[in-house]
């Protein structure tokens, strides 16, 4: 389990955004009320994914698609901070997701290509 930084309440995030994943609920959740996002660095300041109740469902965006979204100021670390604002993000969502390890990790991004190549001499 992660662990928040802070102590107690964090300040609030009025003018900070945050991008996120929303993950597919586990399989025998018919009818969710409501969905998490994943998100490092929340994960990283609150030790817990943000959520959204259902009926906040952003038009247009699917399960495992990209948001952005802020927090409620005054979230405690280590609880799970709702998601405020949250809306369809028009990227790519795999440029979000970790590559690999835990689903808290960070990591998320564009994997990194090297081309090597012989020097001839």
């Amino acid at each position: 389990k992660g662990k928040g930084k802070g102590k107690g309440k964090s300040q609030g995030f009025n003018n900070l955004y945050f991008a996120g994943v929303v993950k597919t609920p586990p399989e025998h959740i018919e009818n969710p009320t409501r969905y998490t996002i994943h998100c490092p660095k929340v994960w990283e300041l609150y030790g817990a994914p943000a959520w959204f109740p259902s009926e906040e469902w952003p038009a247009g965006l699917k399960l495992g698609g990209a948001v952005v979204f802020t927090v409620r100021p005054g979230s405690e670390a280590g609880k799970p901070p709702k998601a405020l604002g949250v809306a369809r993000l028009a990227i790519n969502p795999s440029i979000l997701q970790p590559r690999g390890g835990r689903p808290e990790a960070g990591g998320g991004g564009p994997p990194v290509r090297k081309t090597i190549s012989k020097v001839s001499t």
